[in-house]
């Protein structure tokens, strides 16, 4: 009697006949999964070499493109648009240097006008006691006025009057000459803001017509065609990538069910 024949007998005896056929048929799945797994291998490394080839020859006709009207006039405004972004950034520290210049003005002004409020108060309160001692007598008291201390006490009076009106024609000056420096600063903001917003304006444009040149570029029918198969086998690839990573949760989850319904499981 044979091994296998043996065996048989065993099997039934022991009623291991069915495990034994399910454990067959596991082992048979497990070498179909991987005829597959090594045909979508072999699909894969195809599709690798199509998408390599495509690829290559995507860069041979963009180094032929790069010859071409088109693509030197691209480079070139490009290279006007790195210079325009170099001024645009020269623009911008510069306002930031004068509008802080410009903020220095501000704080002078408003310290002079504060200045020239407390100034002009105290003339005002050295008025009216002028005009109260010019009066023969004290209106509550009827103190005389014309005595010499009074008379030296006005011309006293008369005295700091006069420095304050001299104190405030300087504070009218300097505020004069702040207000016209600080005019000349807004209209060179204004400058630099416009020639700015003017070749940011010139950037969007230069940028705008290699967007055009390059999609007119990639229109080519060669160009669009290439593009085509590199896409499409790029999605092939991702699919078949797919589908041996669930088939080898497959061989994973049947090699389980082997241990399972092997004689030492």
């Amino acid at each position: 009697m044979s091994p296998y024949e043996l065996k048989q007998i065993v099997d039934r005896v022991f009623s291991l006949e069915i495990i034994n056929y399910v454990y067959e048929n596991i082992k048979k799945d497990i070498r179909e999964i991987s005829q597959q797994i090594n045909e979508k291998n072999a699909e894969l490394f195809s599709l690798t070499n199509s998408l390599n080839t495509a690829n290559n020859e995507l860069v041979k006709l963009s180094d032929k493109l790069k010859t071409s009207s088109d693509a030197k006039e691209i480079e070139e405004n490009r290279q006007k648009i790195a210079d325009f972004n170099d001024k645009i950034q020269k623009c911008a520290e510069l306002y930031k240097k004068v509008s802080l210049k410009a903020e220095e003005l501000r704080k002078e002004e408003s310290e002079i006008k504060k200045n020239s409020s407390r100034n002009l108060y105290d003339i005002a309160q050295i008025q009216n006691k002028i005009k109260l001692f010019n009066q023969d007598k004290c209106p509550t008291c009827g103190t005389s006025f014309n005595s010499d201390n009074f008379k030296q006490l006005i011309q006293s009076l008369k005295d700091l009057e006069e420095k304050k009106n001299v104190y405030e024609n300087e504070l009218n000056e300097n505020l004069k000459a702040l207000n016209s420096d600080s005019e000349k600063i807004k209209l060179y903001l204004n400058k630099i803001a416009q020639e700015s917003n003017l070749m940011s304006s010139e950037v969007s444009n230069l940028t705008n017509k290699n967007i055009i040149i390059t999609n007119t570029i990639k229109a080519e029918p060669e160009f669009k065609s290439i593009e085509n198969i590199i896409k499409k086998t790029t999605s092939d690839i991702k699919s078949v990538k797919d589908d041996i990573e669930q088939l080898n949760e497959k061989i994973e989850n049947r090699n389980i069910l082997l241990d399972i319904y092997s004689i030492d499981g």
